[in-house]
Protein backbone atom coordinates (compact mmCIF):
# COMPACT_ATOMS: atom_id res chain seq x y z
CA UNK A 1 0.00 0.00 0.00
CA UNK A 2 3.05 2.41 0.96
CA UNK A 3 4.67 1.56 -2.49
CA UNK A 4 1.30 2.49 -4.43
CA UNK A 5 1.12 5.86 -2.74
CA UNK A 6 4.62 6.56 -3.43
CA UNK A 7 4.47 5.36 -6.44
CA UNK A 8 1.09 7.87 -7.14
CA UNK A 9 3.20 11.04 -5.04
CA UNK A 10 5.73 10.52 -7.83
CA UNK A 11 2.88 10.21 -10.75
CA UNK A 12 0.69 13.18 -9.79
CA UNK A 13 3.06 16.33 -10.28
CA UNK A 14 4.38 14.71 -13.55
CA UNK A 15 1.06 14.35 -14.71
CA UNK A 16 0.51 18.23 -13.40
CA UNK A 17 3.62 19.23 -15.37
CA UNK A 18 2.13 18.26 -18.62
CA UNK A 19 -1.06 20.59 -18.38
CA UNK A 20 -0.66 23.94 -18.81
CA UNK A 21 1.05 25.69 -15.95
CA UNK A 22 -2.01 27.59 -14.31
CA UNK A 23 -0.55 30.98 -14.15
CA UNK A 24 -1.30 33.63 -16.11
CA UNK A 25 2.34 34.94 -16.30
CA UNK A 26 3.09 32.07 -18.62
CA UNK A 27 0.34 32.28 -21.15
CA UNK A 28 2.54 33.92 -23.87
CA UNK A 29 5.21 31.25 -23.45
CA UNK A 30 2.29 28.45 -23.80
CA UNK A 31 0.47 30.20 -26.70
CA UNK A 32 3.89 32.13 -29.11
CA UNK A 33 2.22 32.42 -31.98
CA UNK A 34 -1.52 33.76 -30.70
CA UNK A 35 0.23 36.30 -27.91
CA UNK A 36 2.39 37.75 -31.37
CA UNK A 37 -0.45 37.84 -33.26
CA UNK A 38 -2.21 39.77 -30.64
CA UNK A 39 0.46 42.18 -29.83
CA UNK A 40 -0.09 43.04 -33.93
CA UNK A 41 -3.52 43.53 -33.35
CA UNK A 42 -2.68 46.03 -30.68
CA UNK A 43 -0.23 48.04 -32.53
CA UNK A 44 -2.68 48.18 -35.50
CA UNK A 45 -5.92 49.37 -32.91
CA UNK A 46 -3.88 51.02 -30.02
CA UNK A 47 -7.05 53.19 -28.76
CA UNK A 48 -9.43 50.22 -29.37
CA UNK A 49 -7.38 47.84 -27.55
CA UNK A 50 -6.88 50.63 -24.82
CA UNK A 51 -10.64 50.35 -25.42
CA UNK A 52 -11.06 46.48 -24.69
CA UNK A 53 -8.53 46.34 -21.94
CA UNK A 54 -10.65 48.63 -19.60
CA UNK A 55 -13.89 46.94 -20.40
CA UNK A 56 -12.21 43.45 -19.18
CA UNK A 57 -10.71 45.52 -15.91
CA UNK A 58 -14.44 46.85 -15.23
CA UNK A 59 -16.53 44.16 -16.61
CA UNK A 60 -14.35 40.97 -17.08
CA UNK A 61 -17.47 38.51 -17.27
CA UNK A 62 -19.09 40.36 -19.93
CA UNK A 63 -15.72 40.21 -21.62
CA UNK A 64 -15.45 36.57 -21.05
CA UNK A 65 -19.13 36.02 -22.36
CA UNK A 66 -18.09 37.80 -26.21
CA UNK A 67 -15.10 35.45 -26.37
CA UNK A 68 -16.70 32.42 -25.99
CA UNK A 69 -19.29 33.84 -28.11
CA UNK A 70 -16.81 33.94 -30.80
CA UNK A 71 -15.59 31.17 -30.13
CA UNK A 72 -18.41 29.08 -30.36
CA UNK A 73 -20.28 30.74 -33.01
CA UNK A 74 -17.33 30.58 -35.75
CA UNK A 75 -19.84 32.01 -38.51
CA UNK A 76 -21.68 34.49 -36.80
CA UNK A 77 -21.48 37.57 -38.04
CA UNK A 78 -20.17 40.49 -34.88
CA UNK A 79 -23.92 41.74 -35.59
CA UNK A 80 -25.35 39.06 -33.98
CA UNK A 81 -23.94 39.72 -30.48
CA UNK A 82 -24.56 43.09 -30.54
CA UNK A 83 -28.11 43.17 -31.15
CA UNK A 84 -28.39 40.79 -28.44
CA UNK A 85 -26.37 42.73 -25.81
CA UNK A 86 -27.09 45.95 -26.69
CA UNK A 87 -26.22 48.69 -23.66
CA UNK A 88 -23.30 47.30 -22.53
CA UNK A 89 -20.81 49.53 -21.01
CA UNK A 90 -17.44 50.26 -23.14
CA UNK A 91 -18.68 47.63 -25.62
CA UNK A 92 -21.04 49.72 -26.92
CA UNK A 93 -18.27 52.22 -27.59
CA UNK A 94 -15.80 50.09 -29.13
CA UNK A 95 -18.60 49.03 -31.58
CA UNK A 96 -19.53 52.77 -32.06
CA UNK A 97 -16.09 54.10 -32.92
CA UNK A 98 -13.74 50.71 -33.33
CA UNK A 99 -15.77 48.28 -35.59
CA UNK A 100 -12.71 47.27 -37.87
CA UNK A 101 -10.85 46.35 -34.84
CA UNK A 102 -13.72 44.32 -32.70
CA UNK A 103 -14.11 42.23 -36.02
CA UNK A 104 -10.15 41.71 -36.38
CA UNK A 105 -10.65 40.63 -32.11
CA UNK A 106 -13.09 37.97 -33.07
CA UNK A 107 -11.31 37.17 -35.77
CA UNK A 108 -8.22 36.07 -33.32
CA UNK A 109 -10.07 34.64 -30.84
CA UNK A 110 -11.43 32.21 -33.85
CA UNK A 111 -8.37 31.55 -35.30
CA UNK A 112 -6.57 30.90 -31.80
CA UNK A 113 -9.56 29.55 -29.19
CA UNK A 114 -7.76 27.45 -26.99
CA UNK A 115 -4.82 30.65 -25.87
CA UNK A 116 -7.96 32.91 -26.19
CA UNK A 117 -10.17 30.71 -24.13
CA UNK A 118 -6.85 30.38 -21.57
CA UNK A 119 -6.64 33.92 -21.37
CA UNK A 120 -10.05 34.68 -20.37
CA UNK A 121 -10.46 32.00 -18.41
CA UNK A 122 -7.96 34.12 -15.91
CA UNK A 123 -10.21 37.01 -13.92
CA UNK A 124 -9.26 40.05 -16.10
CA UNK A 125 -6.91 38.08 -18.28
CA UNK A 126 -7.20 40.05 -21.18
CA UNK A 127 -6.90 43.38 -18.73
CA UNK A 128 -3.58 41.79 -17.78
CA UNK A 129 -2.28 40.95 -20.65
CA UNK A 130 -2.57 44.94 -21.91
CA UNK A 131 -0.95 45.64 -19.31
CA UNK A 132 1.92 43.36 -19.19
CA UNK A 133 2.70 42.41 -22.36
CA UNK A 134 1.69 44.91 -24.97
CA UNK A 135 1.56 48.58 -23.25
CA UNK A 136 3.88 49.73 -24.60
CA UNK A 137 1.87 49.51 -28.18
CA UNK A 138 -1.13 51.20 -26.61
CA UNK A 139 0.24 53.88 -24.39
CA UNK A 140 -1.57 56.72 -25.89
CA UNK A 141 0.48 59.58 -24.81
CA UNK A 142 4.16 57.95 -25.33
CA UNK A 143 4.25 54.90 -26.89
CA UNK A 144 7.22 52.88 -26.65
CA UNK A 145 7.89 54.68 -23.53
CA UNK A 146 7.80 53.32 -20.17
CA UNK A 147 5.06 54.46 -17.77
CA UNK A 148 5.59 57.18 -15.75
CA UNK A 149 6.34 56.77 -11.30
CA UNK A 150 2.88 57.40 -9.70
CA UNK A 151 3.38 60.67 -7.60
CA UNK A 152 4.12 59.97 -4.04
CA UNK A 153 0.55 61.23 -2.46
CA UNK A 154 -2.05 62.62 -3.29
CA UNK A 155 -1.05 65.88 -0.96
CA UNK A 156 1.52 66.96 -3.63
CA UNK A 157 -0.70 67.03 -6.76
CA UNK A 158 -1.36 70.21 -6.52
CA UNK A 159 2.36 71.53 -6.54
CA UNK A 160 3.46 68.87 -9.35
CA UNK A 161 0.97 70.74 -11.50
CA UNK A 162 0.60 74.14 -10.40
CA UNK A 163 -1.15 75.75 -13.85
CA UNK A 164 -4.14 72.84 -13.65
CA UNK A 165 -4.72 72.98 -10.11
CA UNK A 166 -5.04 77.13 -10.70
CA UNK A 167 -7.48 76.30 -13.61
CA UNK A 168 -9.47 73.90 -11.64
CA UNK A 169 -10.15 75.96 -8.85
CA UNK A 170 -10.92 78.85 -11.48
CA UNK A 171 -13.83 76.22 -12.73
CA UNK A 172 -14.89 75.63 -8.79
CA UNK A 173 -14.99 79.58 -8.62
CA UNK A 174 -17.31 79.53 -11.58
CA UNK A 175 -19.69 76.40 -11.25
CA UNK A 176 -19.61 76.17 -7.70
CA UNK A 177 -23.02 73.78 -7.11
CA UNK A 178 -21.82 71.87 -10.50
CA UNK A 179 -18.60 71.32 -8.89
CA UNK A 180 -20.06 70.03 -5.58
CA UNK A 181 -22.40 67.53 -7.58
CA UNK A 182 -18.72 66.35 -9.23
CA UNK A 183 -17.27 65.91 -6.09
CA UNK A 184 -19.99 64.01 -4.58
CA UNK A 185 -20.25 61.76 -7.82
CA UNK A 186 -16.34 60.87 -7.52
CA UNK A 187 -17.13 59.56 -3.71
CA UNK A 188 -19.86 57.51 -4.21
CA UNK A 189 -18.82 56.50 -7.54
CA UNK A 190 -15.31 57.23 -8.27
CA UNK A 191 -14.78 54.67 -11.31
CA UNK A 192 -17.28 56.05 -13.15
CA UNK A 193 -15.86 59.70 -12.72
CA UNK A 194 -12.42 58.06 -13.56
CA UNK A 195 -14.20 56.44 -16.70
CA UNK A 196 -15.37 60.18 -17.58
CA UNK A 197 -11.80 61.55 -17.37
CA UNK A 198 -10.46 58.42 -18.96
CA UNK A 199 -12.79 59.52 -21.93
CA UNK A 200 -12.89 62.97 -21.81
CA UNK A 201 -8.68 62.44 -22.44
CA UNK A 202 -8.93 59.62 -24.93
CA UNK A 203 -11.69 60.86 -27.28
CA UNK A 204 -10.03 64.52 -27.66
CA UNK A 205 -12.76 65.42 -30.80
CA UNK A 206 -16.17 64.18 -29.24
CA UNK A 207 -18.71 66.11 -28.00
CA UNK A 208 -20.14 65.29 -24.46
CA UNK A 209 -23.15 63.75 -26.10
CA UNK A 210 -20.92 60.60 -27.12
CA UNK A 211 -20.37 59.86 -23.91
CA UNK A 212 -24.03 60.53 -22.21
CA UNK A 213 -25.58 58.31 -25.26
CA UNK A 214 -23.22 55.10 -24.02
CA UNK A 215 -23.97 55.75 -20.70
CA UNK A 216 -27.64 56.70 -19.82
CA UNK A 217 -28.65 55.87 -16.25
CA UNK A 218 -26.06 56.98 -14.60
CA UNK A 219 -26.71 58.53 -10.66
CA UNK A 220 -25.88 61.71 -10.21
CA UNK A 221 -24.20 62.05 -13.57
CA UNK A 222 -27.65 62.38 -14.97
CA UNK A 223 -28.57 65.13 -12.66
CA UNK A 224 -25.55 66.97 -13.92
CA UNK A 225 -26.06 66.82 -17.23
CA UNK A 226 -29.70 68.37 -16.95
CA UNK A 227 -28.82 71.30 -14.80
CA UNK A 228 -24.85 71.45 -14.95
CA UNK A 229 -24.16 71.46 -18.77
CA UNK A 230 -22.00 73.89 -19.82
CA UNK A 231 -19.67 73.02 -16.32
CA UNK A 232 -19.52 69.50 -17.82
CA UNK A 233 -18.10 70.88 -21.06
CA UNK A 234 -15.75 73.06 -18.83
CA UNK A 235 -14.66 70.12 -17.24
CA UNK A 236 -13.94 67.83 -19.60
CA UNK A 237 -12.20 70.91 -21.31
CA UNK A 238 -10.36 71.22 -18.36
CA UNK A 239 -9.23 67.21 -18.44
CA UNK A 240 -8.03 67.74 -22.23
CA UNK A 241 -5.78 71.01 -21.30
CA UNK A 242 -3.94 68.83 -19.14
CA UNK A 243 -4.37 65.11 -19.11
CA UNK A 244 -1.65 64.65 -17.04
CA UNK A 245 -3.03 66.18 -14.10
CA UNK A 246 -6.45 64.83 -14.40
CA UNK A 247 -4.88 61.53 -14.79
CA UNK A 248 -2.93 61.47 -11.93
CA UNK A 249 -5.44 63.49 -10.30
CA UNK A 250 -8.23 60.48 -10.77
CA UNK A 251 -5.63 57.65 -10.36
CA UNK A 252 -6.16 58.25 -6.41
CA UNK A 253 -9.37 57.05 -5.17
CA UNK A 254 -11.67 59.65 -4.95
CA UNK A 255 -9.20 61.96 -5.92
CA UNK A 256 -11.78 64.27 -7.41
CA UNK A 257 -13.73 64.63 -4.27
CA UNK A 258 -10.41 64.96 -2.22
CA UNK A 259 -9.60 67.96 -4.44
CA UNK A 260 -12.98 69.15 -3.68
CA UNK A 261 -12.72 69.05 -0.07
CA UNK A 262 -8.86 69.94 0.23
CA UNK A 263 -8.64 72.77 -1.87
CA UNK A 264 -11.37 74.19 -3.26
CA UNK A 265 -13.80 73.72 -0.44
CA UNK A 266 -13.99 77.56 0.94
CA UNK A 267 -15.18 78.16 -3.33
CA UNK A 268 -18.43 75.36 -3.48
CA UNK A 269 -19.08 75.64 0.45
CA UNK A 270 -22.80 76.66 -0.18
CA UNK A 271 -22.64 78.18 2.76
CA UNK A 272 -20.32 80.37 2.98
CA UNK A 273 -18.91 80.90 -0.54
CA UNK A 274 -15.59 82.87 -1.53
CA UNK A 275 -15.56 84.23 -5.26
Amino acid sequence: MRGIIATLAILVPAVALAGEPVGIEVWDHNHPEAARELGEWVKNHPEAAHQFFEWDGHHPVRAKEFVTWSITHPAANIDVFVVTHRGWEYFDVIMEKHRPAAEAFLAWTRRHPKAAEQLMNHPKGLEWAGNNLYKEFWQLEHPNAQPAAPEAGMEVWDRNHPEAAKELGEWVKHHPEAARLFFEWDGHHTGRAKDFVTWAITHPGDNIDVFVLAHPGWERFDKIMEHHRPAAEAFIAWCRKHPKAAEALMNHPRGLEWAGNHLYKEHWDLEHPRH
